[in-house]
């Protein structure tokens, strides 16, 4: 089948909902017959559903789409002051990618930036940011970053549509580009998202909670007819979203000890077992049977060859960070406040790996993060 033909059935199955579970969604979910471990296979198989459900639900199919277009730079202006400007003279490296100049409010510029959105088959699965070019102060470049997703591509004349979770995850991406578009370290080797792994996600992580902001959603979450996803239905999708949190919050610190626990041994007997060390960890934890880890030990590739030897935590800190942090512009009455936005890109965007992280957090929020909103956000308090 062509890479047209393939683009338009995956996008004609996005538009009717059809990517959505064909589980009928009346009636309660019910609990595992057993308290084996296969039964928490069953109950992380069902923990979507209730996501999955809240956007079926009449008429949520018909918002379930978010434009995917210039706007989806959002937060540039209202957040720090810039703007986006695209640049259809400068060639680019593949079809539908867009190239886009970001300007100070004074017209400055600060960098160029690619959105290369659309899937297409000689692209790898997944969504990441590069620096094509990372700022440097030594040789007066500005940088140029890219942002790459494989949203799936409209047929000929339709508009391009994406889910909400493509929306977050478009939002996550950009924020890595802020993160490498703002930089104003002097030296490249510490520009930009040249930071520790515990840390390199917080600027990402954070960036994304403007796109359930009512505001954000207004301008973006838009049915064919132009009208605004209604504020019932985001908070019914929000709400679906903290469904067992509590087994899926369990299983992430169970992997995160372990990870821990497993890298300060000092030797390892010849007979050394993996599957009892992680069984004897996991009772002396009190982990239940049924939600274990979310990796085993034998396949958790993430702390061998993943770049995350140690540092499984760094999910569930940049978590507690990014709530956060978001905190604090609930706590000022205003999500675009100005005056926090611009010590959010002074002290966090802007500073790279030019001092320890945990400093710039702290100049930012004025302390270090707490677990209290993390909780909230996962409906755990």
């Amino acid at each position: 089948m062509s890479d047209a033909k393939i683009r338009k059935r995956r996008y004609e199955r996005v538009h009717a909902g059809a990517t959505l579970s064909s589980r009928p969604c009346n009636g309660a979910l019910r609990a595992a017959p057993d308290r084996t471990p296969a039964a928490g296979r069953g109950v992380r198989a069902t923990a979507g559903r209730p996501r999955r459900c809240a956007l079926r639900a009449p008429p949520a199919r018909a918002h379930a789409a978010v434009r995917a277009s210039a706007g989806a730079l959002p937060g540039l202006h209202q957040l720090f002051g810039l703007t986006a400007h695209e640049r259809n003279d400068i060639p680019v490296y593949a079809d539908g990618v867009r190239v886009f100049e970001i300007r100070e409010a004074d017209g400055q510029k600060v960098g160029l930036f690619y959105a290369d959105w659309f899937g297409r088959s000689t692209k790898r699965p997944g969504a990441w940011m590069n620096s094509i070019r990372v700022p440097n102060g030594l040789l007066g470049e500005s940088p140029i970053v890219v942002n790459n997703q494989n949203i799936t591509r409209p047929a000929a004349g339709e508009r391009a549509l994406i889910s909400l979770d493509e929306a977050q995850t478009l939002f996550h991406e950009f924020g890595h580009g802020l993160h490498g578009l703002l930089s104003t370290a002097h030296y490249p080797s510490l520009s930009g998202t040249a930071v520790s792994r515990d840390f390199v996600e917080f600027p990402s992580q954070v960036y994304e909670h403007w796109i359930t902001e009512p505001t954000v959603l207004q301008a973006h979450a838009r049915n064919a007819d132009g009208e605004a996803m209604p504020t019932e239905m985001l908070e019914s999708l929000l709400k679906a979203q903290t469904f067992n949190q509590g087994f899926s919050t369990v299983q992430q610190l169970s992997s995160a000890i372990l990870d821990m626990r497993l890298h300060q041994l000092t030797e390892l007997p010849a007979d050394f077992d993996a599957g009892e060390w992680e069984a004897a960890q996991l009772r002396e934890l009190g982990v239940p049977e049924e939600i274990g880890m979310r990796h085993r030990l034998p396949h958790f590739s993430h702390i061998f060859d993943g770049g995350y030897s140690a540092s499984y935590y760094a999910y569930t800190w940049a978590e507690a960070m990014d709530a956060d942090g978001f905190d604090a512009f609930k706590e000022a009455g205003n999500v675009f406040d100005p005056e926090l936005a611009a010590k959010l890109r002074r002290e966090v965007y802007e500073v790279g790996n030019t001092r320890d992280p945990a400093e710039s957090y702290k100049a930012f929020r004025g302390r270090m993060p707490t677990a209290d909103a993390l909780l909230r956000n996962r409906g755990l308090k």
